[in-house]
């Protein structure tokens, strides 16, 4: 059993707890009120653990609100910031179910926004996307989901010739075959496949 001497505020949110075996905790005041906490009285060790759980969680729920809701995240990024964060397995789990049920972060929205923004805005092929994709932690379901869902090779051929028409108003003055291999390598840098590359190569009458 433990006897908590002293409740002291130290903050807008948070107080300070004394006991009687002379450790101190930082408690949010929600959790103080929550588990009727009050000076003189005796908790077990197992309420203790409880206390320290929940505070724990408000404490991964806060940052991963601030973390999520600042701009689009994907499930992997919330754990990892909440595992950089210092904070265990079991309240990172909790964390992230909450903030899973309020929409927060949704891999499927992610991906296709994702998918929406590079396609349009950058670029992009469907290698490119899918890698970075991969490597935000999204399933590989998923990607292959969205993609076929918003993207197609029509799509991507359009925007593989805008980049290759683009880079090759830059290069005019070399040979033909420079031509050619500085517009493939900016293709394949961009993301895009040998049977796209090709098809541009044919249009721009390069092959």
């Amino acid at each position: 059993m433990l006897k908590i001497t002293k409740i002291v505020q130290s903050s807008k949110n948070s107080s300070i707890i004394q006991f009687d075996n002379g450790s101190n905790v930082e408690i949010n005041n929600d959790i103080i009120v929550k588990f009727a906490l009050s000076a003189g009285q005796e908790i077990s060790n197992e309420k203790y653990s409880n206390i320290i759980f929940e505070n724990e969680l408000l404490k991964a729920k806060q940052v991963v609100y601030n973390y999520a809701t600042y701009t689009t995240r994907t499930e992997r990024q919330v754990f990892e910031k909440l595992r950089k964060s210092g904070f265990g397995e079991e309240v990172i789990k909790f964390a992230i179910d909450f903030v899973k049920e309020y929409k927060l972060i949704d891999d499927e929205k992610y991906a296709a926004l994702f998918i929406q923004e590079k396609a349009k805005f950058k670029k992009w092929g469907i290698n490119k996307i899918k890698i970075e994709l991969l490597q935000k932690g999204i399933e590989k379901k998923i990607i292959e989901e969205q993609i076929d869902y918003l993207y197609n090779e029509e799509i991507d051929f359009e925007n593989a010739l805008k980049l290759a028409e683009k880079k090759l108003k830059a290069i005019l003055s070399k040979p033909t075959e420079k031509q050619r291999q500085s517009v493939t390598n900016h293709l394949l840098n961009r993301g895009y496949n040998w049977d796209i590359i090709k098809k541009v190569l044919q249009e721009l009458e390069l092959k």
